[in-house]
Order: C-alpha cells, then structure tokens, then sequence
C-alpha cells in the first residue's frame, strides 16, 4: 500500500514509515465513502448563480416598477390635461359689437385696438361682404362705411363642417351676427378671428 500524503510504499503497515499518516484509511473504500463531502450550498459557484439570479430578478422588478411608475404618471398625467379643460372651462363672455366700432377703434388709435381686442371674445354684427371658395373663411364689413385699411373687412375662419353648413345658405350683404374669438389686430389688415358660432 502506498501512503495518501507523501505516495511512500508503505507495505502492509497500518502507518507511513516516513510521514507517520494512516495508510489503511485513505485505501479503504468504507473510509472514502464515510468522508463527508461539502454540501452543494457550501461551495463558491452555488452562491455565485444566487448572486446573479438576485441581481436578475432585482433588475427586472426595479424596472417594471419604474414602468408602471412611468405609466402611472403618464396616465395621471393624461388624465390631469383632460380633467384641466373641465376645471378651466367656464362661461365665455361675449363683448358685442358692430363691425363699425371695432374699425373705429382702430381708426382713432391701432395700438390701443389691439391692446383691448386682441384675444378678446366678441358678437359681432355686421354684413357678409366675401364667402371664400375653398371654405376656409368668410369676411364681413360694414356695409355702406368704407374705411381707410388695405382691407376694409373682417376676416373670419371658418371651424367646421357645421359652420360652413350655415355659411352655404347665405348670400353677400347679408346682416349677421357672430361670435368668435379675435385672433389678429393691425392697421392694415384690419381684425381677423376664428368663428365660434353664427347666430
């Protein structure tokens, strides 16, 4: 027999000559098999695939997390801009006018014209004076008041379907009224807005 440790022929002895170690443990096979053996969950490359499944698992989870975070907030977010126009819509008020005071005010002084009528919400009466072709907008003026502006008018765009609907059956010279929101003011060409509705 030869020694475990330091591969001396030991013969039949029970111990090494040399190192003094036991031979007859180490060439037993009742003694290999009694050796305990390291349990899988003590050995270094078990716990390295834990590492890594933790760190998978931990990635994947803050990542959904933020997701639906993400997708909570873009959902508050959207649900906030189309809660905000109900909170923020209230009762226009309309300032009525005759086409021949807004052209009067800008006569008498442009600058102050567009500083009160610019975006300002108004009901306005005056006569269908050009209906354009494609649709896009009509303009009134005064009927009979001709004014000093490259266009003596008010231009107003047309908004829908329901608008051009009205707008079909009328004729040039026309009295009408309607509301709509002033969008431009200048001395030269005069006021222009978007129709909101024609009484």
């Amino acid at each position: 027999m030869f020694c475990p440790k330091c591969g001396n022929d030991a013969g039949n002895a029970q111990f090494c000559p040399k190192c003094g170690s036991s031979v007859l443990e180490a060439s037993s096979p009742e003694s290999k098999a009694s050796k305990p053996k390291k349990k899988f969950y003590k050995k270094w490359w078990f716990w390295v695939i834990i590492v890594i499944v933790v760190i998978s698992i931990g990635s994947s989870v803050g990542k959904d997390s933020s997701t639906s975070s993400n997708n909570t907030s873009d959902t508050a977010t959207q649900e906030s801009s189309t809660k905000a126009p109900e909170k923020t819509t209230k009762a226009i008020s309309y300032n009525k006018y005759n086409v021949t005071e807004l052209f009067d005010d800008l006569k008498n002084n442009a600058m102050k014209a567009q500083s009160k009528h610019k975006d300002e919400y108004v009901e306005v009466t005056g006569y269908l004076y050009l209906i354009d072709a494609s649709g896009k907008y009509i303009s009134i003026n005064a009927g009979e008041n001709n004014y000093d502006y490259l266009l003596d008018d008010m231009q107003l765009y047309i908004k829908d379907d329901s608008q051009k609907e009205k707008i079909m059956n009328l004729s040039k010279g026309n009295k009408m009224t309607i509301k709509c929101h002033i969008t431009t003011v200048g001395e030269l060409m005069g006021y222009q807005a978007d129709i909101i509705e024609i009484l």
